[in-house]
């Protein structure tokens, strides 16, 4: 049975103002999967002490292993192959693919900067890394995901080590860039995740993260996927800005960009400074 939140996940402050009612709750797709269903209404609140914009109703932990070990990615595939998923995400054209300009942006974020090796945290098949590796050939990429059978392509098809499990804290002094794509708004407590993530970093590497924001609550209607279960969390810039800068980094770019698709993503880009 999911948990309720009563108080804010970061601050523990009590007072909030609900800013989005979630629209067919009871008919989340995530938590019918797992059969762990939700009592309407959910709501996203807005905590008044610190501003985290949070899901007031939450998946447990167990609930939540349950889902990403293989629900969650196979829900995703939609009655294709993890191979097949790939190959299609790859071949979008151009000029409709969110992928292709997702990885503009991040190229004209590493233009003249000493990148060599990069590690995306929450892989998924791999894409993300293909499509960087592409238009940069001289790097060597490598993962991690969760989902067995997506990390097995994503190492296949980036001829390339991918760890197969949840990030834990492991040592990533030997990568430059660490991504980390569409991964803090399902984690229970991302501040810990980025404190995992920050202490592993060597001083100089770079990192990027991307999530939903709070800005898609204006623009998109109450019951799309964008508000189901695994996001735990809407961020805005200020509140991760300055979970970012707490861990000892320099946000070098900020901001928010609209999807083929009309969601609003929040893109941060920054750099781990010396003690």
């Amino acid at each position: 049975m999911p948990k309720t939140l009563h108080v804010c996940p970061y601050c523990a402050s009590p007072s909030y103002k609900s800013v989005l009612e979630v629209m067919g709750s009871d008919l989340d797709t995530y938590s019918v999967l797992i059969e762990a269903n939700f009592v309407p209404p959910v709501y996203y609140n807005e905590c008044s002490a610190c501003g985290l914009t949070y899901r007031s109703q939450t998946f447990t932990n167990e609930e939540a292993a349950r889902l990403y070990q293989s629900a969650y990615r196979m829900h995703i595939l939609k009655n294709c192959t993890a191979e097949e998923y790939f190959e299609k995400v790859i071949h979008i054209p151009a000029e409709q693919s969110e992928l292709d300009a997702k990885i503009a942006h991040v190229a004209d974020l590493l233009r003249n900067k000493p990148i060599q090796t990069v590690i995306d945290i929450g892989c998924g098949v791999g894409a993300f890394m293909y499509k960087l590796h592409a238009r940069n050939p001289a790097l060597r990429v490598f993962g991690i995901e969760p989902t067995a059978d997506f990390a097995r392509v994503a190492s296949s098809k980036n001829h390339t080590h991918v760890v197969q499990g949840a990030y834990a804290g492991e040592n990533l002094s030997a990568y430059d860039l660490i991504t980390c794509v569409h991964v803090l708004e399902h984690t229970e407590r991302p501040w810990e995740f980025l404190d995992l993530v920050s202490r592993n970093m060597r001083v100089g590497a770079y990192l990027y993260v991307e999530t939903p924001s709070v800005r898609d609550i204006n623009v998109l209607p109450a019951n799309h996927d964008r508000f189901m279960s695994p996001h735990n969390y809407l961020f805005s810039a200020e509140f991760l800005g300055q979970r970012i800068t707490e861990r000892g980094l320099a946000v070098l770019d900020s901001g928010y960009a609209k999807t083929h698709r009309g969601k609003i993503d929040l893109r941060l880009f920054a750099v781990k400074k010396e003690l």
